[in-house]
């Protein structure tokens, strides 16, 4: 095991040259092993900790370039009308997710807090390139930043003051704030699609809770996915509320759920056949290499800016190593 730190922001961690893993730890870790390794304490966890928000100021301040460029080109793209089912149509695809980390209390002297704080860092990947599927760029908005004038500018940069409007197609789960931004964003005729990972998710979550057996919920669960895999949402609706449950306030939640993303729950079936995506999953896997694996271990406790600025430098290293 060899102890790393990376030169530019000096987020360290562990690679196992034979396993070829890498293991985040903690700058008190950091601090320790450098320590152990060099004989001496070259660095502290303070410093490190500034390190990587004096990095992620560095980051804000292009950002802020980025944004300040668009808005003096007068510069605004929007998204066109997209048939999402037909094969041979182009697409640029938005991806959004949100991933939540333990917050620090705001009170440390004693007081005992009550209910769990949570801080998210939303995570966004843009399709960079109308003529590769595969190219994407991952967008973290720095703590301060206009998100919805952020994504404007990148979307500038990828595809030129020349293009109006593009057939963009955004997918995420059915949070109401993403779905407002993206409208924001991209305008009225944007196609959203609710991920259906986190559909299905949702549904055998929520079911449960709410069945009165195990083989209830696996029989109603079938029924109900199989509705809205095909984007019947009425009647997925209805067996849920003529179902006998035993937990009366989960039925109503996922009944409320499915019926407010109405809009955004389309022929998923349909939508596959033709050989396009259905899910985020690739916004997932960046939540989990960025912010999770490092910010997600036992007693771990963050500052929404401190987790932020964590998840950007994360996401450089990932980029450059």
């Amino acid at each position: 095991m060899t102890l790393y730190c990376h030169p530019i922001t000096r987020v360290s961690y562990y690679e196992n040259s034979v396993l070829g893993i890498r293991l985040y730890i903690s700058y008190q870790e950091a601090e320790s092993l450098v320590g152990k390794q060099m004989g001496n304490d070259t660095i502290s966890d303070q410093r490190l900790f500034h390190l990587v928000e004096e990095y992620s100021e560095g980051i804000k301040a292009v950002q802020k370039l980025q944004i300040s460029t668009c808005e003096s080109m007068s510069y605004r793209c929007e998204s066109e009308k997209v048939d999402i089912y037909c094969p041979t149509t182009a697409e640029v695809i938005f991806l959004s997710d949100g991933v939540c980390v333990s917050e620090q209390k705001t009170v440390r002297d004693g007081v005992k807090k009550t209910g769990k704080e949570r801080t998210t860092t939303d995570i966004m990947m843009l399709q960079s390139s109308l003529s590769d599927k595969n190219s994407y760029k991952t967008i973290i908005a720095c703590q301060g930043i206009d998100t919805v004038k952020l994504i404007q500018s990148e979307i500038l940069l990828a595809y030129g003051s020349e293009v109006k409007t593009l057939p963009i197609v955004a997918i995420s789960d059915g949070a109401r704030s993403i779905k407002n931004e993206n409208k924001e964003i991209f305008g009225k005729n944007l196609s959203h699609i609710l991920d259906w990972y986190h559909l299905q998710a949702k549904v055998h979550q929520l079911m449960s809770q709410i069945a009165t057996s195990k083989s209830l919920k696996e029989e109603c669960s079938s029924l109900i996915l199989n509705y809205l895999w095909h984007g019947d949402v009425i009647p997925a609706v209805l067996v849920l509320k003529f179902m006998i449950a035993k937990n009366v306030a989960k039925r109503d939640e996922l009944v409320g759920y499915t019926e407010k993303n109405e809009d955004y729950i389309i022929d998923y079936d349909r939508r596959k056949t033709a050989g396009k995506i259905i899910g985020s999953g690739r916004t997932e896997k960046q939540n989990d290499i960025f912010v999770s694996k490092r910010q997600k271990r036992r007693a771990m406790a963050w500052s929404a800016k401190g987790s932020r600025n964590l998840a950007i430098a994360t996401a450089y290293l990932k980029k450059v190593a």
